[in-house]
């Protein structure tokens, strides 16, 4: 398991009825809160994780590209009710990033 699913919360769980349901994705650092006004439709909360660590990862590409460092940046995933689903903190992105692509170079050798 890697560290950053340790940061899910327990209601991350699946949904049984099939519907799709609203997740938003709150960007938060030290500073400040970028709130999902929009949000996403997902047919459970695992699928939003997806799509957050999907972002976190296009995010870290520009940001490197940049020089800039994003590790205390995190994705908060809430429902329509406020209610906490999962957090998918960058720094833990970057790693599981960095484990692939030097496992991939390990086994490349």
């Amino acid at each position: 398991m890697r560290s950053w699913q340790t940061q899910l919360e327990p209601n991350l769980r699946f949904e049984q009825d099939n519907k799709m349901h609203r997740y938003y994705l709150h960007l938060v650092d030290r500073e400040r809160i970028w709130e999902d006004r929009d949000g996403f439709d997902f047919p459970h909360p695992e699928s939003a994780r997806n799509e957050a660590l999907r972002s976190a990862r296009e995010l870290w590409q520009d940001a490197l590209t940049l020089g800039r460092d994003l590790s205390d940046h995190v994705f908060m995933i809430v429902d329509t009710e406020g209610k906490l689903h999962a957090s998918v903190p960058f720094c833990e992105v970057l790693r599981a990033a960095e484990d692939e692509l030097y496992g991939m170079e390990r086994l490349a050798a």
